[in-house]
């Protein structure tokens, strides 16, 4: 009897171990294991397919900060402040190429565009004592003549070009030519020989070098610049070097400030001009009757005026230098001059 009764405890007491490993090793019941995903789903802010038992999340938008919000208006945000500063915008008009800033003086030719300023005669004190080249100081009398208010611009040099007179210009990099709204602007990137060919076209010719440090000058009168003695600066010369920050030429008379006392435009700055002369290294048995220097075995020509890329002391009325006449550089372009009709 008692060895009956331990074989039936002993065989209870594996079956209930029996059960016990297996409740402990069979799966989650299907309720909680769905309960389980959908909290899981519900934290992501998701919504749980029933039949899928998939999370299906909506596609989240990017997050806007505050300064992107103020850009978005037109506004500028202020960072410290955190702020959105909101300004009244400007009515919308359409922005034309840049035009001379003031009317031009003198009379215009209908064919060439070309304004006139008659340069009144007189004698005046040629040179400078500390410049080597622009020595010796003579006495050089002027005869009358007219002069163009401003360099040949691109429109002026396309009339010639459409009439089949000149060459069209080389195409390289700052050559006026080849820029946006360049109507207004010097012609650069001429040589000598083409500046002349423009010339004859127009009827004109280049200026000597007496005749356009005179017209400088205001008529030859003891001044550092055409607009006088004050230092250089963006209201009165268009060059870089004066902290204007400009990559190319400018348009043509856009600092009246700087013009001559007969409105000559752009006398010293924006681009060197061609003149007749031949360059010598010096003054001496230069003619005293306002008329070129010409030696044909020269080939160097004179240019006058300063560039935008040059230094503010190269724009001084006396300052003298020159160039192969075969050159074509972005820094220099001409105005043309005439005997008094």
């Amino acid at each position: 009897m008692t060895s009956i009764q331990g074989t039936s405890v002993g065989r209870l007491a594996g079956v209930a171990l029996t059960l016990g490993a297996m409740s402990l090793l069979s799966p989650v019941p299907e309720h909680r294991a769905e309960a389980e995903t959908v909290q899981s789903c519900r934290r992501k802010g998701c919504k749980l397919n029933i039949n899928t038992y998939r999370c299906i999340c909506p596609r989240r938008r990017p997050r806007i900060t505050a300064a992107q919000r103020c850009r978005r208006k037109g506004c500028v945000y202020q960072r410290r402040r955190r702020k959105c500063v909101c300004r009244s915008r400007p009515v919308a008009r359409r922005v034309s190429p840049r035009r001379p800033a003031v009317l031009p003086a003198g009379r215009r030719n209908r064919r060439t565009g070309i304004h006139w300023v008659t340069i009144s005669g007189g004698t005046f004190l040629m040179g400078a004592k500390h410049w080597r080249m622009t020595r010796p100081v003579r006495r050089v009398a002027i005869p009358t003549f007219e002069l163009a208010r401003s360099e040949i611009t691109v429109a002026q040099y396309r009339r010639c070009v459409q009439a089949r007179k000149c060459k069209n210009p080389v195409r390289a990099s700052r050559c006026t030519w080849t820029l946006r709204n360049n109507d207004h602007m010097p012609m650069n990137c001429v040589t000598w020989h083409e500046a002349r060919i423009y010339a004859k076209w127009a009827g004109a010719r280049l200026p000597s070098e007496a005749e356009w440090e005179y017209a400088a000058r205001s008529r030859g009168k003891n001044h550092k610049y055409p607009w006088g003695d004050t230092r250089p600066n963006c209201k009165l010369v268009t060059m870089s070097q004066t902290g204007c920050r400009i990559k190319h030429p400018q348009t043509v008379c856009q600092s009246p400030a700087g013009n001559t006392e007969q409105g000559l435009c752009d006398m010293a700055g924006n681009v060197w001009e061609w003149t007749m002369d031949t360059y010598h290294g010096n003054y001496s048995n230069a003619p005293t009757d306002g008329s070129a220097w010409i030696t044909p075995s020269k080939y160097s020509r004179i240019v006058r005026g300063g560039g935008w890329a040059f230094m503010a002391s190269n724009i001084r009325t006396r300052y003298r230098h020159y160039h192969s006449a075969t050159g074509n550089r972005n820094w220099i372009g001409f105005r043309v001059a005439r005997a008094k009709p």
